[in-house]
């Protein structure tokens, strides 16, 4: 064959698959902005914190798999005076899913792909055959997620095996990773609701005179700002969310555990929170025989910290609620930081107000992380 010949075939050969590819994206960009258009017109999800549509066979639910999925979402959140689970499941019948239960902000499809109940068909019918050739083949395969797949702000969460056993076995593994989704997604969504009204006046007040960032959302007041001490609340008689931020020099790593950090709390709370009406009624931690201090050590924004969960009191037993607390170092400025959010709501959930108040203390920042903003 011809040198010429050769170069033209080529040459039609380049053309050929750059007009495949033109074409192929000009596809894929058609698609993708059809699902953009059709994402304008879908609804807004609805649903309150922590609640998820939970779709899946009947008799699954009556199974170990239904008890697995109770042991995953319906674990108790620590801390608080009465047992309130991590999430409320609303389990629903597949047949019954109408439009708008499927505009829940939360929803979980639970598929065993041997059963042959008509419930479980139609759970198979949202996978292609390709996804059901692989699932049968794939041990490992067990989950996938998709957002706004009904509604706009929507997150969706597929369960599923070739068998019931293989469905478990995944599931009693998985356990922290499955309701780790939820939780992140959650946190992020309280963050943007908290946060998308600030007060940056009082925290750029705070900042300049502590060395020290937290964002403050709209609707809470100082209440005491000292030398190394400030003190933040949000009230509506008779409830309370509250958040203190207390320092003193770093003197040794032996403050991080639990009893030295409840005899640090006490000191600070008998000292800096008393009853502005009544100087001899002041904060105090509920004896452990109650409730252990649940602990754990994280990392809070790139630093150590040691976590502590428990109940508060008044030392004349008149309220009481639960705490969490954050004490870290700031390095430095050769400071420890204790760090506390609590609420008193004697009649209601403490669930959410406890997360609002982690949500708020995980946006602190010491001195050298100040210049870097948090972000939702």
């Amino acid at each position: 064959m011809k040198l010429s010949k050769i170069r033209t075939l080529i040459a039609g050969s380049k053309f050929s698959l750059l007009a495949m590819f033109l074409i192929t994206m000009s596809v894929m960009g058609c698609d993708q902005a059809m699902k953009e258009a059709n994402k304008e017109f879908m609804p807004n999800a609805q649903g309150a914190i922590g609640e998820i549509i939970l779709v899946m066979d009947s008799t699954q639910w009556k199974s170990q798999i239904g008890s697995e999925l109770r042991q995953i979402f319906h674990a108790v959140v620590p801390g608080l005076p009465q047992d309130e689970p991590q999430f409320k499941l609303h389990r629903v019948n597949p047949l019954n899913l109408n439009d708008v239960l499927k505009q829940a902000k939360n929803m979980i499809f639970v598929t065993v792909l041997n059963d042959e109940s008509q419930e479980s068909r139609v759970l198979k019918s949202y996978f292609t055959n390709k996804s059901l050739k692989r699932i049968k083949e794939e041990d490992g395969l067990y989950m996938f997620t998709k957002q706004n797949d009904f509604a706009r702000g929507q997150e969706v969460l597929h369960l599923f095996g070739r068998d019931r056993q293989t469905l478990i076995s995944n599931l009693q593994t998985n356990r922290e990773k499955i309701r780790g989704y939820f939780e992140n997604i959650e946190l992020r969504r309280l963050r943007a609701r908290l946060f998308q009204s600030e007060m940056k006046d009082l925290g750029s007040e705070i900042e300049s005179k502590h060395d020290f960032k937290i964002r403050i959302p709209y609707g809470y007041e100082l209440a005491k700002n000292g030398d190394n001490f400030i003190w933040i609340r949000q009230i509506e008689y008779p409830e309370e969310k509250s958040f203190f931020v207390y320092y003193e020099p770093y003197r040794s790593s032996d403050i991080f555990n639990k009893n030295s950090i409840a005899e640090l709390r006490n000191k600070i709370t008998s000292k800096l929170l008393r009853d502005v009406e009544n100087d001899d009624t002041y904060m105090m931690l509920q004896d452990e025989k109650y409730m252990p201090f649940v602990t754990n050590e994280i990392n809070l924004n790139g630093n150590y910290a040691f976590e502590m969960r428990g109940l508060w009191k008044l030392n004349d037993i008149s309220a009481g609620g639960p705490f969490v607390s954050y004490t870290t170092v700031d390095q430095k400025l050769g400071r420890l930081y204790y760090i506390e959010g609590y609420v008193y709501r004697p009649s209601g959930d403490k669930r959410d107000w406890m997360r609002e108040m982690d949500t708020i203390l995980q946006t602190f920042r010491v001195s050298d992380q100040t210049s870097s903003e948090p972000t939702d």
